[in-house]
C-alpha cells in the first residue's frame, strides 16, 4: 500500500477514536468543570468595626441603644456594611488600644482576628477621653461622699417643704382672724403665735444644717484651682495621645486599607451645669479636651479620615445633662452619679453626627 494512503487511513482512525472517546466522557463532569469556570467569586465581607473606650462599648445603656449599634443599623440601610464587631472596652486609653493593635500583629494565633480588619469597610473610633479623665477622677469626690451629701440635702428640702406648708396654714389663720376679729379669738391668736415661734426655731435649725453641708461639701475641689500635680498628669495624658493616636491611624491605614475611618472628638465630661455652680475643674477639662481635639483635626488634615464633632454636638444641647447619664434632680429625688457617659439620647446624637459625615460623602439610600 502506498504511504500516502496509509497516512490518510491512520489519520482518519485517530479522528474517529478521539470523537468516540470524547463522546464517552460523563456529561456531569463537563458540566461541573464549566460551572466552576463561569461562577462569579463570592463578594468579600464588609465589616463595620467600632473601636475605643466605654462610649464605643456603650456603658450605661442597653445594647440596642449604643451609638455603634445604631450606626450599624444605618449602614445596613445604606448598604455600606453587612457585618459588625464592637471592640470598645471600658476604661481604654490610646495606650491600651495601640497595645491591642500591635498584639494582633505579633501573635500568630490572632491572625484570623487581624484578617478581619482587611475586610472592614467602616471603622469608627471613640478614644482619648480616658487619657485625661483618669487623672481627673482621682481628684473627684467618690460616689459614697456624693450620696451622703445628696441625702442630707434631701432631708433639708423635706424639712423646708414642711415648714412652708406650716407657714401657709399660719398665714391663712391669721388673715381669718384679722378679717373678723372677736374677743374669743384671743386664745386662738396666742396659739398661732406659739406656732410661729416653733416655725422660726425649726427654720433656724434648717439653715444650720445647710451650713454644715456647705462646710463638708465634697465638691469643693471642683471650684478651686487644680490640685498640685494634676496639671502635670493631664499634660502627660495629652502628650501620650498626640503620639499614640497617630500610630493608631497609621496602623489602620496599613491593616484596614479599604476602611473609611471616622473619629469622634472628645466632649467635656464635667460641664458646670450639672451642679448649678461655677466649677473651675470644668473649665480646665474644656482646656484639655480642646487640646485633644486639636490633635485629631491636625491628623485629619494629613490623613484624610472623617471627624464627627461630638464635642460641639453635646455642647449645643441645653442643658447638656439631657444627653448625659448624670442626674442630680433633688426636687424629683433622682440621683445618678455617672457623670461621664452619654445616655440613650446622647448615643442617638453621636450616631447621627457620624451618619452625617457619611451622607456628606455621598453615601445615601438612593
Amino acid at each position: 500500500m502506498p504511504k500516502s494512503k496509509f497516512k490518510i487511513i491512520w489519520a482518519t482512525c485517530l479522528i474517529i477514536t478521539c470523537v468516540i472517546a470524547s463522546a464517552c466522557l460523563p456529561a456531569r463532569e463537563i458540566g461541573a468543570d464549566t460551572a466552576q469556570e463561569i461562577a462569579p467569586p463570592p463578594p468579600p465581607p464588609r465589616l463595620y468595626m467600632a473601636l475605643g473606650d466605654s462610649v464605643a462599648h456603650g456603658y450605661g445603656v442597653e445594647q440596642k441603644e449604643r451609638y455603634a449599634d445604631l450606626l450599624y443599623g444605618h449602614f445596613l440601610e445604606l448598604d455600606l456594611a453587612d457585618g459588625y464587631i464592637n471592640y470598645g472596652q471600658n476604661g481604654q486609653s490610646t495606650t491600651g488600644l495601640l497595645e491591642y493593635l500591635h498584639e494582633l500583629e505579633a501573635d500568630e494565633h490572632l491572625a484570623p482576628e487581624l484578617g478581619l480588619f482587611a475586610d472592614a469597610s467602616v471603622i469608627s473610633i471613640n478614644i482619648g477621653g480616658n487619657n485625661i479623665l483618669a487623672p481627673f477622677i482621682r481628684y473627684l469626690p467618690d460616689a459614697a461622699a456624693l450620696t451622703q451629701m445628696v441625702g442630707q440635702v434631701r432631708e433639708v428640702m423635706d424639712d423646708a417643704e414642711q415648714l412652708g406648708a406650716e407657714v401657709t396654714a399660719l398665714d391663712e389663720d391669721i388673715r381669718g382672724i384679722r378679717e373678723n376679729f372677736q374677743i374669743s379669738d384671743l386664745l386662738r391668736l396666742r396659739e398661732l403665735l406659739d406656732t410661729a415661734s416653733t416655725i422660726l426655731a425649726d427654720s433656724t435649725a434648717v439653715f444650720a444644717k445647710l451650713e454644715e453641708i456647705k462646710a463638708d461639701n465634697p465638691f469643693s475641689v471642683l471650684a478651686g484651682p487644680l490640685p498640685e500635680g494634676l496639671e502635670d498628669e493631664l499634660m502627660a495624658g495629652v502628650e501620650d495621645f498626640a503620639g499614640e493616636f497617630l500610630e493608631i491611624i497609621n496602623w489602620l491605614n496599613r491593616c484596614a486599607p479599604e476602611a473609611i475611618i471616622i473619629v469622634n472628638t472628645v466632649y467635656n465630661p464635667l460641664p458646670e451645669e450639672f451642679l448649678g455652680m461655677e466649677m473651675a475643674l470644668s473649665a480646665y477639662a474644656d482646656v484639655y479636651t480642646d487640646m485633644l481635639n486639636e490633635i485629631i483635626y491636625e491628623a485629619q488634615a494629613a490623613q484624610g479620615f472623617l471627624v464627627a464633632d461630638v464635642h460641639a454636638g453635646f455642647a449645643a444641647v441645653e442643658p447638656m445633662s439631657e444627653v448625659m447619664n448624670f442626674s442630680l434632680n433633688l426636687a424629683d429625688k433622682q440621683l445618678n452619679v455617672d457623670i461621664i457617659h452619654p445616655n440613650a439620647r446622647g448615643h442617638v446624637l453621636i450616631a447621627d453626627l457620624c451618619l452625617d459625615k457619611f451622607t456628606g460623602l455621598g453615601h445615601t439610600e438612593e
